[in-house]
């Protein structure tokens, strides 16, 4: 077997930085040395690049500390825009390691799309344009909440809506295939199969106990029409 064959990506952009040569790494992490729009080197990780752990220099969370006093397309009559706090706030998740929540965000390798961190204002204006103006009562939330924030996987929604979506997210401790389905160890024989749905306001509704797995889905689908409409994410049957 041949020995594998070296990867050159020289010349590739990854966010703020262009990789111009191979570092000088003595460490097993081998390093690739960008020049960051600011002017600065940095060096990286080729899996750090490509999989937008990191953008810049370190340029881009300072950038974020200075944008609320840049005018530009996100102020109206003197204040931020809602679109703008949202647009700051999902940089913060995923930039801004010393914020609160980053681990739930950048800290598993969430990321915003190229299109939407270009140098201020073109990233937000970019964001703005594809989103659209927020809804009263609405946020911003990703249809597939372990993907990234890019304009195929974003859209404004209700609260209910996003803890309807979060409650699709699968947990190791999961005891069925079922979406809002569980098994309770310690009903022993009597209705041992549970739903409940996110509802969005004080987290979960208790939809009951059934004798079977396939009857508590059931459950969980009639509710999700009820809650979600044409929105709700169902179980599917064979």
């Amino acid at each position: 077997m041949g020995r594998p064959r070296k990867v050159d990506i020289i010349g590739n952009v990854y966010g703020y930085l262009t990789v111009i040569d191979r570092a000088k790494s003595y460490s097993k992490d081998k390093k690739w040395d960008c020049i960051c729009i600011c002017g600065k080197t940095h060096g990286v990780t080729r899996q750090r690049l490509e999989n937008g752990t990191t953008k810049s220099c370190g340029c881009m969370k300072k950038a974020l500390a200075r944008e609320k006093s840049v005018k530009h397309g996100g102020y109206r009559d003197g204040k931020n825009t809602p679109e703008y706090q949202s647009y700051i706030a999902m940089m913060h998740r995923c930039y801004d390691d010393k914020r609160l929540g980053w681990d739930r965000y950048g800290g598993r390798g969430i990321t915003v799309c190229d299109r939407w961190t270009l140098p201020s204002p073109n990233g937000f204006l970019n964001f703005l344009e594809d989103m659209g103006e927020r809804p009263i009562k609405f946020s911003l939330d990703r249809i597939d909440p372990d993907g990234n924030y890019e304009p195929s996987n974003c859209r404004w929604a209700s609260r209910s809506t996003q803890g309807h979506n979060k409650n699709l997210v699968k947990n190791n401790r999961n005891t069925s295939i079922y979406r809002g389905v569980s098994y309770n160890k310690t009903a022993k024989r009597k209705n041992p199969w549970c739903a409940r749905i996110g509802n969005g306001r004080d987290g979960y509704t208790w939809l009951g106990g059934f004798d079977t797995e396939l009857e508590a889905a059931e459950a969980y689908n009639k509710a999700a029409l009820e809650l979600f409409g044409e929105d709700a994410k169902l179980n599917i049957f064979d």
